[in-house]
């Protein structure tokens, strides 16, 4: 396989900050939807998928581990849903890829980690990863970007797969199916917000401080444009509202569900969806 080694400085250059559910249009330096890591970590040995996730298991989970997934990137639930054939959400890529399946200098992970300086800074932020692992990631891209593991455990994948979503309704919790009080905003803020979105994200001083979903919430989501175009609310349309559209993880969203921990159960997708549809009163 042919490599495509950069040669030049390892220090950071400044990264684009990009996310689905917020804009930083002044900001020239933090993370973005294709930051991996602050590590820099050591050579991994092996080669494909497997070795890919143990160099993001090394170099990349302090920023994008499941629960922190900066910049909308989690790499450790399912990368490969997260990378392969999805445009990076910072517009100043142009719609470039984050992996192009069979060609690794067509793909934004490979030249962030390669430092070409073409989607701005290198990652890990604080220098490029061992030469080896960039072979890794430039390898497994070349050779098609398949997410099959060569270390067996395939049924256990397919277990931890689609159901999940699936039961969140409530059938294995023993939670009910339906909101079970007012839909109203004050339900929305309280058992939404306040219990999954707030806490070091969406409040002053969280990584999603634009988007403060605290006191000043309904102000900063009533038909007010996302930075993925939808508004975060439209009223009386919750398939229309982008919100309601993460934390469904509809098809048609930038970046991963939300909140990051995982789909919320359906009674609180129900108390969205009905708030919303009823005209999203304040």
């Amino acid at each position: 396989m042919a490599r495509h080694t950069v040669a030049g400085s390892t220090r950071w250059k400044g990264v684009w900050t990009g996310a689905a559910l917020m804009a930083l249009p002044t900001l020239t330096a933090g993370c973005d939807d294709t930051v991996f890591g602050s590590e820099g970590g050591e050579a991994v040995d092996g080669e494909g998928w497997d070795a890919v996730q143990t160099v993001f298991q090394e170099n990349c989970y302090s920023c994008h581990g499941t629960g922190v997934g900066l910049g909308e990137l989690d790499l450790e639930s399912d990368a490969c849903a997260d990378l392969v054939d999805v445009p990076a959400a910072n517009p100043v890529y142009g719609g470039a890829l984050l992996v192009s399946p069979g060609d690794s200098a067509a793909s934004v992970l490979w030249a962030k980690c390669a430092d070409t300086g073409e989607y701005g800074g290198v990652m890990p932020t604080s220098a490029a990863m061992d030469q080896a692992n960039i072979d890794i990631i430039a390898d497994w891209i070349d050779d098609g970007a398949s997410c099959d593991s060569t270390g067996g455990g395939g049924d256990d994948g397919g277990d931890d797969g689609g159901d999940d979503s699936g039961s969140t309704g409530g059938d294995d919790t023993g939670e009910p199916e339906t909101w079970q009080g007012d839909y109203s905003f004050d339900n929305v803020q309280s058992e939404i917000f306040d219990a999954t979105c707030t806490s070091g994200c969406h409040e002053d001083g969280g990584v999603y401080a634009t988007l403060d979903l605290t006191s000043s919430a309904y102000a900063a989501i009533y038909e007010q444009a996302s930075s993925a175009g939808p508004n975060y609310i439209e009223p009386s349309d919750p398939s229309s509202s982008y919100i309601y559209l993460k934390m469904t993880n509809d098809e048609s969203i930038s970046g991963s569900v939300m909140p990051y921990s995982g789909q919320l159960s359906a009674q609180y997708v129900d108390l969205m969806s009905g708030w919303i549809s009823a005209g999203a009163p304040e």
